[in-house]
C-alpha cells in the first residue's frame, strides 16, 4: 500500500521488497524508467491523486525475505530495464528491524544491494552506524561502511571509531579497520582500545568476548592511570577484564610521580573493576632505578602492592634481594617496603667497593625500608645472619665481621653501611683475610 503524509509531500513511503514480478508489475517498472530517465520529484504529486506507476507497492514479495520500504526521500529516479531506484535527499529505507538513512540511495533492487551516499546511518536496535558511505546487502543485512566510520552500541555504553567498518546482522559483530578505536563508558570507569583491527560483538552474538584488537595494540584505563600495549588483546564484557598476548607492557602513571612503573612479560590480564594485573612468564618490573624480575606478578592498582612469586629478585645501583616471594608496598606510586619469605636474601655494597665483595644480610623472613628508589634498611628475623665485608677504601680491615642473631637490623645509605643491630640470642665473630 501507498501512503502519503498530508503535510510533507516529501515523504512517501513505498514498499520495494524483495519482489516477485507479474507482467502488470513489469509493465508498470517500463513506465517508471521511462519517467526515471528525466526523474521526478515527489513534491509534484501534493494535492493529487498517485500516478498508477508508483504502484510497484502491489507487487508481491517473496515469502522468504522482509521487504525494503521507502519512508522517506526529496526525489526519485527509477529504470525498468535492470530496477534500479536512484534517491535523493533525506533518504530513509526500512528493512526489517535496520533503518537506513543517507543523503542519496541508489537502491539495485535484482542484486539486493544499496548504495549510500552522504551522511549515511544504519539503525539496528540499540546500535548506530555512521559513515560518509556504506553498502548494504540484502539478503545477509550486512554492511560495509567507509570513511569517518563511527559505530554506537547503546546497550553497552560503547563507541568504535575508524575509517572502514563490516557490520554483519548474523551473528551480530563488526570488523573496524583504519585507525580503528574503541570507548566504553561504564560508570567512572573509561575504557580506551586502539590497534590495526577491531572485532566486536555485541551482546547478541551470544559470547562472552566483548571486542578483539589486534596489532600494536594499545589499551588504557584513564581512571586509574594505566596503559597496556601488546600485539593482541581479548576484552570479555563479563568481568570486564582483558587478556594480553604479544609482549605486552603495563605503564602506571602519576601525574606528580618522578617515574612511572613499567612491568612487561609474556602474558598478561586486567581487570578493570578491581584494577589488578597478572603477568606471567619472563616478568620484569622497573621503576626508575629499581628494578626486578620474576615468573609472576599480581599487581594491584588500588590496594598499592606488587606481589612477585617464584624466584623474584629485585637491586637497584647498590643493593639486591632476594626471596621465595616478594610483595613490595606502595605508597604514592612510590615503592615505601618490600616483605621477603623464605630464603630471603640481601646482599649490599656501596659505589667504591668494587675491590671487595658485596655484604649479605639473610633469614627466612626479611623487611626492606626505601628512601626514594633507594634501600634504606633492612630487616632479617628467624635466623638472621649479617656478614659484612669492610672495604679498604673505608680504612677496614680486611675480612668480614659475622653477626647471627634472631633478628638483624642494618641501615644503608645508597649501599654504604651506617648502623647495623642485633636482638635475641646474638652471636658475633671476626673473619681476618691474610694479604698474600
Amino acid at each position: 500500500m501507498i501512503r502519503k503524509t498530508k503535510n510533507d509531500s516529501h515523504r512517501l513511503p513505498v514498499c520495494l521488497g524483495s519482489l516477485r514480478l507479474t507482467l502488470y508489475s513489469y509493465f508498470i517498472i517500463f513506465v517508471a524508467g521511462i519517467y526515471g530517465i528525466i526523474g521526478f520529484p515527489f513534491a509534484e504529486f501534493q494535492g493529487q491523486n498517485q500516478p498508477d506507476f508508483i504502484a510497484w507497492a502491489q507487487i508481491e514479495q517473496a515469502a522468504e525475505t522482509e521487504p525494503v520500504v521507502i519512508e522517506e526521500a526529496d526525489y526519485l529516479k527509477a529504470t525498468g530495464v535492470d530496477e534500479t531506484f536512484d534517491l535523493v535527499g533525506h533518504v530513509r529505507l526500512r528493512h526489517g528491524e535496520t533503518v537506513l538513512a543517507s543523503d542519496r540511495v541508489l537502491y539495485h533492487r535484482l542484486d539486493g544491494v544499496v548504495t549510500l551516499d552522504g551522511q549515511v546511518r544504519i539503525t539496528r536496535e540499540n546500535s548506530t552506524l555512521v559513515a560518509d558511505h556504506a553498502t548494504y546487502y540484502e539478503k545477509s543485512q550486512y554492511a560495509l561502511a567507509t570513511g569517518g566510520v563511527r559505530l554506537d552500541d547503546l546497550a553497552e555504553g560503547t563507541t568504535l571509531t575508524g575509517e572502514l567498518a563490516k557490520y554483519y546482522h548474523t551473528p551480530r559483530w563488526a570488523i573496524v579497520t583504519g585507525r580503528p578505536r574503541m570507548k566504553r563508558q561504564i560508570g567512572e570507569n573509561e575504557v580506551v582500545i586502539t590497534g590495526q583491527r577491531l572485532e566486536y560483538y555485541f551482546a547478541e552474538a551470544d559470547t562472552l568476548v566483548q571486542a578483539i584488537a589486534q596489532d600494536s595494540v594499545t589499551v588504557i584505563d584513564y581512571n586509574e592511570g594505566v596503559a597496556i600495549t601488546c600485539q593482541r588483546t581479548e576484552y570479555f564484557r563479563t568481568r570486564d577484564w582483558a587478556y594480553f598476548s604479544g609482549d605486552p607492557r603495563l605503564v602506571k602513571q602519576e601525574s606528580d610521580a618522578e617515574y612511572d612503573i613499567i612491568v612487561t612479560g609474556k602474558e598478561m590480564t586486567y581487570d578493570f573493576n578491581k584494577k589488578i594485573a597478572i603477568v606471567y612468564d619472563s616478568v620484569r618490573i622497573v621503576r626508575g632505578p629499581l628494578q626486578g624480575l620474576c615468573d609472576t606478578i599480581r599487581y594491584d592498582s588500588a590496594r598499592q602492592q606488587i606481589h612477585m612469586i617464584s624466584n623474584p629478585v629485585i637491586w637497584d645501583a647498590n643493593s639486591e634481594i632476594r626471596g621465595d616471594d616478594i610483595l613490595l608496598e606502595l605508597e604514592d606510586n612510590k615503592v615505601s617496603q618490600a616483605t621477603i619469605t623464605g630464603r630471603a636474601i640481601g646482599a649490599y655494597a656501596p659505589n667504591d667497593s668494587a675491590d671487595v665483595e658485596r655484604s649479605s644480610i639473610e633469614g627466612r623472613k626479611m623487611l626492606v625500608a626505601f628512601d626514594g628508589a633507594s634501600v634504606r634498611t633492612i630487616t632479617a628475623f628467624q635466623n638472621a645472619t649479617s656478614t659484612y665485608h669492610p672495604s679498604e677504601s673505608a680504612g677496614g680491615p680486611p675480612g668480614s665481621n659475622v653477626v647471627r642473631a634472631k633478628q638483624i637490623t642494618i641501615e644503608l645509605d645508597h649501599g654504604k653501611l651506617l648502623n647495623i643491630s642485633a636482638e635475641g640470642s646474638v652471636e658475633g665473630t671476626y673473619r681476618g683475610l691474610l694479604r698474600q
